[in-house]
């Protein structure tokens, strides 16, 4: 159960699905470290848009529609600031960010 204002819901009950945003905090990474691959868990990935952060400038960005269950290549960019940003209508598990491919399996 949920209070909103003054009225009490049922937690996850609502007719319709509200779209979302969520930020990562900031994650400090070894000076010239370079993050190459990424994959998100979720029960239907098209649903959700993703965005990658290194030091405040968006490198890159998969919308929804464009993202399925597999890992994918990240931009070769050295950064030793990284956040995550996610948004849509889809629950994500996890999302995992690796310096390789290998190490997503």
């Amino acid at each position: 159960m949920v209070v909103d204002g003054t009225e009490v819901k049922e937690w996850q009950q609502a007719e319709t699905v509200r779209p979302y945003t969520w930020r990562s905090k900031e994650y400090l990474m070894p000076l010239n470290s370079v993050l190459s691959s990424a994959r998100v868990q979720s029960l239907s990935p098209h649903e959700v848009t993703i965005r990658f952060i290194a030091d405040g400038v968006v490198v890159f960005e998969l919308h929804a529609g464009e993202l399925d269950h597999c890992a994918f290549r990240l931009p070769a960019v050295r950064a030793c600031k990284w956040q995550v940003e996610v948004s849509g209508t889809s629950d994500v598990e996890r999302i995992l960010i690796a310096s390789s491919m290998q190490e997503l399996s």
